[in-house]
């Protein structure tokens, strides 16, 4: 029976190892692929950044092509615009010294002709202006005159009939003037 004790723990602790190792294997595996994982992500990030980086030189290098063509075309122009180009700054030199003097002149000499006529204009609308005011002014002390004498009581109505009086009433109001003035009887 001794033996079978024995074989059963010597059994159960090899389950038991065996158990362990399986445990370890399968987080070693866990580690291993969460580090595959990982470096799949870096390898993708490498290998857009390789991809975007041979687009990025073959546009440079497509760009330099087109600027040594561009190069090459315009030499002869440069070339050609040279002396064009001395004949101009002479000619702009000539006119500074001669006909651009004579233009500024006369551009000079219509500014001042046209400042006076603006002046002269302006001098007539403020001269318009304070006529039109003063008689404004006139018009407007006329009104006033005119609607305080409204306002008042007119002499006629103290001539006015006895009478008469109704007919009198609309245009004259008595009760101000009989307070003021006595009747007469004419």
């Amino acid at each position: 029976m001794r033996f079978q004790w024995i074989l059963s723990v010597f059994s159960i602790l090899i389950s038991m190892g065996l158990l362990v190792v399986i445990a370890g294997q399968y987080q070693e595996l866990f580690k291993w692929a969460e580090q595959s994982a990982r470096l799949q992500k870096q390898l993708k990030k490498l290998d857009d950044r390789v991809t975007n980086e041979y687009y990025f030189k073959a546009s440079l290098e497509k760009m330099l092509a087109r600027a040594k063509t561009s190069l090459t075309e315009m030499e002869p122009a440069v070339t050609q615009l040279g002396p064009e180009l001395e004949k101009r700054r002479t000619e702009r030199d000539a006119c500074q010294s001669d006909t651009c003097n004579t233009e500024r002149t006369i551009f000079f000499a219509t500014q001042k002709t046209k400042k006076d006529e603006l002046a002269e204009k302006e001098k007539a609308l403020t001269d318009t202006e304070a006529t039109l005011k003063s008689e404004s002014d006139a018009w407007n002390q006329e009104i006033v005159t005119l609607k305080a004498q409204l306002t008042g009581i007119s002499p006629i109505c103290d001539h006015v009939k006895t009478s008469s009086r109704t007919q009198a009433e609309k245009l004259c109001d008595f009760s101000t003037t009989m307070a003021t003035t006595p009747l007469t009887t004419i």
